[in-house]
């Protein structure tokens, strides 16, 4: 169970009523973001205030009334969910950072130059977001926000943004370990064997992974891999 004194507030308006539960920030952000995370580590309290501040209950009749239950777990998953979490100046900090690190990292491993195609450093997508001045908008998705950076950054750098469709062909020999590799990172890659044991492997690599990819795939094979990049 969560302690008292270092949880927050989730707090969900409906029907013009208030309706409160003491959570945990981090744990609540977590469910709230789709993760299973289990309700003891979440709240503080099985009790629904109208007021948690002042220690107000919220009354029975008025969770049936507006949640068509009494169910305290259910009231308070709803109200994490739906609700709003005061979240901690430190720990919106930290959030902002952790979104930050994510799509820098989904540009960085779906990206390619456009002119050499080969991987742009980390380092050098973090300058443009220097350069440019990009600030991450904690509200909005990633998807929209990468979409409109990638943008930005063209202004800069030749940026190619995509996903490869690739087909890698192995020799019977080297088929299993190279199986092993792909799909520990790619789980929908498709494979086709012929009659004397080698297979084919269709997969999608993000464009800022396919070298790296075909490194290892070099390596296992000792340079005897067919790994084509598939033109659109």
């Amino acid at each position: 169970m969560v302690s008292v004194d270092k949880a927050i507030i989730a707090k969900l308006k409906k029907n013009g009523d208030c309706f409160e539960v003491l959570v945990d920030c981090q744990n609540a952000l977590k469910l709230r973001q789709g993760d299973n995370v289990d309700l003891a580590d979440i709240i503080a309290d099985y009790k629904i205030f109208s007021d948690a501040k002042k220690g107000f209950l919220a009354t029975e009749s008025k969770f049936v009334e507006t949640f068509g239950t009494s169910n305290i777990e259910e009231i308070a998953i709803e109200i994490i969910k739906k609700g709003d979490i005061q979240i901690t100046a430190n720990h919106k900090k930290t959030l902002l950072e952790e979104k930050t690190n994510k799509i820098i990292g989904t540009i960085v491993s779906n990206s390619i130059d456009g002119q050499t195609k080969l991987p742009i450093p980390r380092q050098r997508i973090e300058l443009c977001f220097k350069e440019l001045n990009i600030k991450i908008n904690e509200h909005e998705t990633d998807e929209i926000q990468i979409e409109q950076i990638i943008k930005k950054i063209k202004t800069l750098i030749p940026i190619k943004f995509e996903i490869f469709e690739v087909e890698i062909r192995i020799a019977h020999q080297y088929s299993s370990k190279a199986i092993g590799i792909i799909k520990n990172n790619y789980p929908n890659a498709s494979q086709l064997w012929d009659d004397q044991g080698n297979v084919l492997i269709k997969v999608k690599v993000p464009a800022g992974k396919s070298e790296e990819l075909h490194s290892k795939l070099n390596e296992l094979t000792h340079g005897s891999v067919s790994y084509e990049i598939k033109e659109k």
